[in-house]
């Protein structure tokens, strides 16, 4: 955590609020991030992505819904096991 209150990984930084509203990674349980994609095919689209083993969301591209809050919930969103 540095003097400005963000957790900082080799190539981002992320808010505390960020990394608290996302839950960690249910595969390898690493800190996520919200990310916008570079990629030409998904220019302007946002994922949330493990920050270790970098599995993400799909592509959600914001249009008239909060895109942010869509992805926090879509990747908070935890199974329940079958017994």
């Amino acid at each position: 955590l540095s003097a400005s209150g963000q957790f900082t990984f080799p190539d981002t930084a992320c808010t505390c609020d960020t990394l608290k509203d996302l839950k960690k990674c249910p595969f390898c349980g690493s800190f996520a991030r919200i990310v916008e994609v570079d990629e030409p095919s998904n220019i302007g689209g946002f994922v949330v992505q493990c920050l270790g083993c970098e599995v993400s969301t799909r592509v959600w591209f914001p249009i008239k819904d909060d895109v942010k809050q869509i992805l926090r919930d879509a990747w908070n969103q935890r199974t329940r096991s079958r017994k």
